[in-house]
């Protein structure tokens, strides 16, 4: 193995290097690094710094001046001069100081594992490297992160491609249910949105050994006998401090107006309460699945809050051809476009050609997306016609195009138009998203 050293020494010598014949470890790193770009498609290993560099690595490569550390590298092993001039008027080539400024950060802590081996020092190099590559990028905005989570009464089966379970597209609609941005699997950037549908979703409160709240239908199945405190119970999911509490402070508030009939209602109230409590139990069974989404299919989604116009790539894929969709005429004599399974979708137009109706179909369609409300009127435009099957349809049209989803802003970063961001993964999508860990416990 090379003296870490002795490479350093290179890089920094007032003189430049003698031809010698070429070495065989420094010839052997620039000879990898050259294959590195050529490797062909690699499967994920569930180590996020590893499997960055597999999704990302021409990118990253070139991102950290890899390939100033395999010219440098072949240089070296020739014996070729890695700078100009001599003495006090030597100066490093660039792709010279790219390469130490690539390294620099690993050559120590690598230098200190060269006596386990060459395997050894790998593992501790190669996530690293992804490590701060990801960083970089995620810092510079050039992607965004890989890992978003997702919130769930449900516990998926383990499978033997993942004991964590995979994503059942059967199974869409049976959380939250609304389906509001889309129809697939919701995921979220931000842990604390996943955690409150996990919360709110997965609690199964009970009243005298019976179910009280089925989270999945959202409804309560029982009745303590007082609606008031069935109320309280509902909204706070079943945790009897915080219904007590706010027991209190409704009777503060009712002795503080002097008003002896409410505050008597609720000494009541809360008589009441205090017999049931002890009956009235809950507990979460939901989990919080942290889920791997590539960061290409991000780049591949339709952009919920952004005007049509500005989504390129988006708005060229938009074309009933892309789609899977047929145009053809309707009994009153109309134009209609239409699913491969005879469902329509979209803007009718009565007495035109195909020709027509085609170019007017797709200017219609782009002038909904640069509306207000941005690409989400346009989504909304595509299913318009038939609302019950607005979700599937929209999803299973937009996926025909190439579209694996669709991304917006969370409730909290709406307002501001930037933060952080939930995804919808339409149906057949599912099988790209990779569970890294169920409530905290890694596959």
């Amino acid at each position: 193995m090379a003296d870490y050293r002795q490479l350093a020494g290179a890089l920094t010598n007032s003189d430049t290097i003698q031809a010698t014949p070429r070495n065989p470890v420094l010839g052997g790193v620039a000879d990898l690094l050259g294959m590195a770009y050529k490797l062909p498609e690699m499967p994920r290993m569930g180590v996020p710094g590893i499997d960055f560099l597999a999704a990302n690595r021409k990118k990253v490569m070139d991102l950290l001046g890899m390939g100033d550390v395999q010219n440098t590298a072949d240089a070296l092993s020739y014996g070729n001069a890695v700078g100009t001039g001599k003495g006090m008027t030597y100066r490093p080539k660039d792709e010279t100081i790219g390469a130490a400024l690539t390294v620099a950060p690993m050559v120590a802590p690598a230098a200190r594992m060269v006596g386990k081996g060459a395997m050894e020092t790998g593992r501790f190099v190669a996530p690293k490297a992804g490590q701060l590559a990801e960083q970089y990028m995620v810092n510079t905005g050039g992607i965004l992160p890989l890992d978003v989570y997702h919130g769930t009464p449900h516990t998926l089966p383990p499978t033997s491609r993942n004991p964590l379970g995979e994503f059942d597209a059967s199974k869409i609609g049976t959380g939250e249910g609304a389906q509001a941005y889309g129809y697939g699997t919701y995921v979220a950037e931000n842990p604390a949105v996943a955690q409150k549908y996990k919360e709110q979703l997965g609690t199964q409160m009970q009243y005298k050994g019976q179910q009280f709240y089925d989270p999945i239908v959202g409804r309560k199945t029982a009745t303590t006998g007082n609606t008031e405190i069935d109320d309280y119970l509902l909204s706070y999911l079943g945790d009897t401090g915080v219904v007590r509490k706010e027991l209190l402070n409704a009777a503060k508030e009712m002795r503080a107006s002097k008003n002896p009939q409410a505050l008597k209602e609720y000494q009541t109230l809360m008589a009441e309460f205090r017999k049931i409590r002890p009956d009235v139990t809950a507990a979460n069974t939901g989990n919080l699945y942290k889920v791997d989404l590539p960061d290409e299919k991000i780049a591949k989604m339709l952009d919920f809050d952004k005007p049509l116009s500005q989504q390129k790539n988006i708005l060229e894929a938009l074309t009933p051809e892309n789609m899977g969709l047929t145009l053809r005429p309707t009994a009153e004599g109309k134009y209609r476009a239409y699913l491969a399974d005879g469902k329509p979708i979209g803007l009718q137009v009565k007495g035109v050609t195909p020709e027509v109706f085609r170019e007017k179909w797709i200017s219609r369609l782009r002038e909904m997306g640069d509306l207000e409300g941005g690409a989400g009127r346009a989504v909304g435009y595509l299913g318009g016609t038939v609302p019950g099957d607005l979700p599937p349809l929209v999803a299973k049209a937009l996926r025909q195009a190439g579209i694996p989803g669709i991304k917006y802003f969370d409730e909290m970063s709406r307002s501001a138009g930037k933060g952080t961001r939930n995804f919808v993964v339409f149906p057949g999508e599912e099988k790209n998203i990779t569970i890294l860990e169920r409530n905290g416990q890694k596959k």
